[in-house]
């Protein structure tokens, strides 16, 4: 599900709770780490920071830091993959995602429960998320 409004959708959601920041090995992401890290010492805000390359370093990262964790923050890793079948959280742990990788796993736009996506619907203007129905019906039909 895309967020309209990261900072309530997002900075006060996770503003009193430990938060895993897992973070891609890339210039954009660890520049963005650094300036959230930033943030959240402001804030007093607990955090874990675990760099990721890779989806099987993203499952080993995630099942070694995730005990007692309700939010998971992906910078630049996890937009792709369907985060909540690969990673198979607790049903009380959202992930936010803000990545700049092209293309966002359907399962993701559309899980308006466990995964919120920082990034702009408009954003997708040149190749827009398809209807629900169209992608979801077909499956079952299929299936």
């Amino acid at each position: 599900m895309f967020l309209k409004d990261f900072k309530s959708g997002f900075y006060d959601a996770v503003r009193h709770q430990r938060v895993l920041v897992l973070v891609a090995f890339d210039v954009d992401a660890l520049c963005a780490c650094k300036i959230l890290q930033c943030l959240f010492q402001s804030d007093q805000i607990l955090y874990t920071i675990v760099p990721v390359t890779g989806k099987e370093n993203l499952q080993q990262a995630y099942i070694e830091n995730s005990e007692g964790v309700r939010h998971v923050l992906m910078i630049n890793c996890g937009a792709s993959i369907d985060v909540v079948d690969v990673l198979q959280p607790e049903e009380c742990v959202r992930f936010y995602i803000c990545d700049s990788h092209r293309p966002v796993d359907v399962h993701n736009v559309f899980n308006a429960i466990q995964v919120k996506l920082l990034m702009k619907e408009e954003d997708f203007d040149d190749n827009p998320v398809p209807d629900y129905d169209s992608v979801f019906r077909e499956n079952e039909v299929s299936g």
